[in-house]
């Protein structure tokens, strides 16, 4: 799993911390509902790991910074955790 530029991953209702549902993520400080995870990003493409560790408790701030970021500003692209290859049809 990894994240592409974060512009269409919601930091709240998107399921991209992999051992984190958003439902059981809990900031430390409040995060608009729409905020995405491009706000959590630098000018550089690597994680803003001030802003991470300022939102979040220190282990869901290590896994987030842990996750890897496309170096070539590529979009985000959604995939389903329960098939071999993350994607979802009506048989799976």
């Amino acid at each position: 799993m990894g994240i592409g530029n974060g512009e269409n991953v919601c930091i709240l209702s998107d399921h991209w911390i992999p051992s984190t549902p958003p439902q059981l993520l809990h900031p430390i400080l409040p995060i608009p509902v729409n905020a995405k995870v491009k706000c959590l990003i630098d000018d550089s493409g690597s994680w803003n790991a001030e802003t991470v560790r300022a939102f979040f408790r220190d282990d869901i701030a290590s896994e987030i910074l842990s996750i890897p970021i496309s170096k070539n500003g590529e979009g985000d692209l959604a995939c389903w955790p329960f098939t071999k290859y993350g994607e979802y049809t009506v048989r799976s």
